[in-house]
């Protein structure tokens, strides 16, 4: 390997060293001297190692084993590694590290009208991405073909060309085919084909696959967040899916929290809530300032406003028919189907369950005040106390302005008003 001396000497001032290289060089008559750069046209360095158009390669014969590495401002380690779409020309690129089979590769900077920037380390990690500036991708393919845009909504408030970029994907595919800016994707396929999104983390596999229009959200767990706002044009703000599937296919969801397997999934406007739980809140709807915890609470509710559900079941299928207005439910399937309820607490298990039309009442007790339909201004308290059902000995339907401390109550008529009944 004789080469100029003058093709080389620049990156090993800048303190790169290779392996085999002897810093000397050696004149037309091959009397080896320090080499001076300009002044000595010829030097020696180890065997596999040559210059290529201003590439050092390593030979397939010789002892490396890469194909390209070029150290000047980027690095380059990997055959086509930061190699242009035309597949000959190199990338633009500043203070980079492009490592693997076509890492970086056929990058756009035109996107951004700025240079090729960041880690890319992995085959085709990077590879036919736009525009993204100190972004970090390491995994096979990850952020392959993805594109940086401008952050949006709240956050895109005086953003310029320089805030392009700055997105980080670990994980075979993560971030693969996406848009985005400052976006974290962690895991397998992680954030893969997302879209526009900004200021937000998927990590787990597959969190955040194709969820699109978030803005400082995060996606913990198996896909957590996945297709989120995919079949609709909605957004969501501020807010955070942890669990297996938790928040998939949400939409619309602003500053609310889902924890737990299917948490908040298939969920669709909702501001300001808590779901904790297995499939707490799943499939459940325009909902606001609500907090929903235990397994299935909330499952399909509808229409509620600050109100709270606790326990298995509790609140599921709420609000189907009617509004429902600071509504408290405390037990197992409390406040199952419980419709058009306003200011009411339900404190047991089944209590409330399948109410509608009620208006400040308490119920305290398994059953209490199951079933009632129309009334208000009344407290039920004990098991089966205001329990409108056949199936109850001594059923009476109850009525408004009621006090029944008692189980299996019997009351004088059926939707007697201003009852007040103690002992059963």
């Amino acid at each position: 390997g004789v080469n100029h001396a003058a093709d080389i000497i620049r990156n090993s001032a800048s303190g790169v060293a290779i392996s085999g290289y002897d810093a000397y060089a050696r004149n037309a008559n091959k009397d080896y001297t320090t080499a001076v750069s300009g002044l000595i046209p010829y030097f020696s360095y180890g065997s596999g190692v040559t210059i290529q158009s201003g590439v050092i390669d390593f030979r397939h014969d010789g002892s490396g084993t890469l194909k390209h590495l070029r150290f000047d401002n980027d690095v380059r380690i990997g055959e086509g590694a930061g190699v242009g779409a035309d597949d000959a020309t190199l990338v633009s690129g500043v203070d980079s590290v492009l490592i693997g089979y076509h890492a970086g590769s056929g990058f756009d900077s035109i996107a951004n009208s700025g240079l090729l920037s960041g880690i890319f380390i992995g085959s085709s990690a990077g590879a036919l991405s736009s525009g993204q500036q100190a972004s970090t991708f390491i995994g096979p393919y990850a952020g392959y073909d993805s594109v940086a845009i401008l952050p949006s909504g709240p956050m895109g408030l005086g953003a310029t060309s320089q805030d392009y970029g700055y997105n980080i994907a670990i994980g075979g595919k993560s971030f693969f085919e996406a848009s985005g800016q400052n976006v974290i994707s962690i895991g397998h396929k992680a954030g893969h084909q997302s879209f526009i999104n900004t200021s937000c983390m998927f990590l787990g596999e597959g969190a955040g696959v194709s969820a699109k229009h978030l803005y400082s959200s995060v996606a913990i767990g198996k896909q957590a967040f996945k297709w989120a706002n995919y079949f609709s044009d909605k957004t969501s703000y501020y807010s955070q899916a942890i669990g297996s599937r938790a928040g998939l296919a949400a939409d619309n969801v602003t500053r609310s929290q889902m924890i737990g397997a299917y948490a908040g999934a298939y969920s669709d406007d909702i501001y300001q809530s808590i779901m904790i739980g297995d499939n707490a809140g799943w499939g459940s709807k325009d909902h606001k300032y609500m907090v929903l915890v235990g397994d299935r609470a909330g499952q399909n509710m509808r229409n509620d406003y600050y109100g709270v559900y606790l326990g298995s079941l509790a609140g599921a299928y709420a609000g189907v028919s009617g509004y429902n207005y600071e509504a408290i439910c405390i037990g197992k399937q409390a406040g199952y189907l419980l419709h058009d309820a306003r200011e009411c607490i339900y404190i047991g298990g089944q209590a409330g369950y399948h109410v509608s039309g009620v208006d400040n009442v308490i119920g305290i007790g398994d059953n209490a005040g199951r079933d009632a339909l129309n009334i208000q201004d009344s407290i039920f308290i004990g098991k089966d106390a205001g329990y409108d059902s056949p199936f109850v000995t001594g059923y009476k339907e109850p009525g408004s302005y009621n006090l029944v401390i008692a189980g299996n109550t019997q009351w004088a008529n059926a939707r007697t008003n201003s009852v007040l009944e103690i002992g059963s």
